[in-house]
């Protein structure tokens, strides 16, 4: 009875031993890995555009697209169209010049303040360029010149048969010259006509000469004399300059002078005083200097007032009124003269 019942339990062991294995523990089932199964294999994750959702196109397709579901822009009129006041002011018309539209980009804009010069806004650095007016006035002008002058026709009637002249005393060259002369214009409509006031100077030195000319042989005296000429004049000037800005404007000058002449001695006698009228005639032309550069021209009309700036060339004759005192003459000079 006893062996039977050590068999019948032997046999319920063996029985229930697979039932075991199976119901281990899951810690041991997990360590137990197949020989036989491949490695996981990890998958690559690329990084997509940044798009709207489904985030399956590229950019390039995203702007196809958008330009196929796009509205087609309006072109523009030949009127400007007027926008809505701003502050007060009217806002700024656009028009696009269909010249330049498509090529440079740029914009013709009626700015508020193209009524105060401005005609350029420079879309890169912001800008501002404005038409600026001289504030010169343009109707005076002021002139001084160097050159020469032929020396005159006058002489001494000594009794003893040989007048002396001027030139037996003071030589025969040309005597320098200086002249200054101011122009008013009152007429420009078609050229330039005005008035011009000058005043000239020249000077020259010598030794006396006796009345009779054999005493010592003709030879001169040892006093020495100085020639003081001082012609004041008064006449009309016509200028044919038509623009500013002119390169060369001729002009033609005519009017009357009087020549006051002084003689004065070195020995302590007394300065002779004498004065005779004539008339004049003569032309030139003027360069303009300030026509060369625009930055000179706009400070000299800024800083000095100035509105042009001339090289001033001129020939003129004179002639004497008196001929006891003949002062005729050619008189050549140059020098510059300033429009403001």
């Amino acid at each position: 009875m006893r062996w039977a019942l050590l068999f019948l339990v032997l046999v319920m062991s063996v029985v229930s031993l697979p039932s075991y294995s199976q119901s281990a523990s899951p810690e041991d089932v997990f360590l137990e890995v197949p020989s036989a199964a491949p490695p996981p294999t990890e998958h690559v994750v690329e990084d997509l555009p940044p798009n709207e959702p489904p985030y399956t196109q590229t950019p390039d397709e995203l702007e196809a697209q958008n330009m196929l579901h796009s509205e087609p822009v309006p072109k523009p009129t030949s009127e400007p169209k007027a926008l809505p006041r701003t502050q007060g002011q009217q806002a700024s018309k656009v028009v696009e010049s269909e010249e330049t539209a498509g090529q440079s980009g740029r914009k013709k804009i009626a700015h508020p303040d193209a009524k105060k010069g401005l005609y350029l806004i420079d879309q890169n650095t912001g800008r501002y360029y404005y038409k600026t007016q001289k504030i010169s006035q343009k109707n005076q002008s002021t002139s001084i010149r160097f050159g020469t002058i032929t020396y005159p026709n006058i002489d001494i009637d000594t009794g003893a048969g040989t007048p002396i002249t001027f030139g037996d005393i003071y030589g025969e060259n040309d005597l320098s010259y200086l002249m200054m002369d101011y122009e008013w214009q009152p007429f420009r409509s078609f050229g330039k006509l005005g008035v011009v006031f000058g005043l000239g100077f020249f000077t020259a030195h010598g030794n006396g000469r006796f009345a009779d000319p054999n005493v010592k042989g003709g030879a001169p005296a040892r006093e020495g004399f100085t020639f003081i000429g001082l012609p004041v004049s008064a006449g009309g000037i016509y200028r044919l300059e038509f623009w500013d800005k002119q390169w060369i404007a001729p002009f033609v000058v005519g009017g009357m002078s009087y020549y006051v002449l002084g003689e004065i001695r070195d020995d302590n006698k007394a300065p002779k005083f004498v004065g005779t009228p004539a008339g004049y005639a003569g032309g030139g032309a003027l360069f303009n200097i300030t026509a060369w550069s625009k930055e000179i021209d706009f400070v000299m009309d800024r800083e000095y007032g100035i509105n042009n700036m001339w090289l001033y060339a001129e020939f003129r004759t004179v002639q004497s009124l008196n001929e006891d005192l003949d002062v005729s003459s050619d008189i050549f000079n140059i020098g510059i003269a300033v429009d403001y």
